[in-house]
């Protein structure tokens, strides 16, 4: 599902992918493309994709939940799907 949003004067665009499941997780992976820098003309300012995968406990999906944002990995590299709720996940 494609949709667009405002940030301050600007529009991105957002494709939402399905739910997927692993064991006691459900999952989704998100395309974002911005512009590489909010303060140029939106028009002509190169863009960018960003990828990010939400991830919740087994039938949380629509709750309302407050983010976390976890980093991993550098440019060119793709982070492991998570395969169960387990470690630092489960803690999360």
């Amino acid at each position: 599902m494609a949709e667009t949003t405002t940030i301050g004067g600007s529009s991105s665009e957002q494709v939402t992918g399905d739910w997927f499941s692993v064991p006691k997780l459900r999952l989704r992976d998100r395309h974002f493309t911005v512009p590489l820098d909010y303060s140029l003309d939106n028009r002509t300012c190169p863009k960018i994709s960003v990828f990010a995968r939400e991830v919740v406990s087994y039938g949380k999906e629509e709750q309302s939940l407050p983010y976390l944002l976890y980093l991993q990995c550098g440019p060119g590299f793709e982070c492991r799907c998570p395969t169960e709720a387990g470690g630092w996940m489960r803690r999360a």
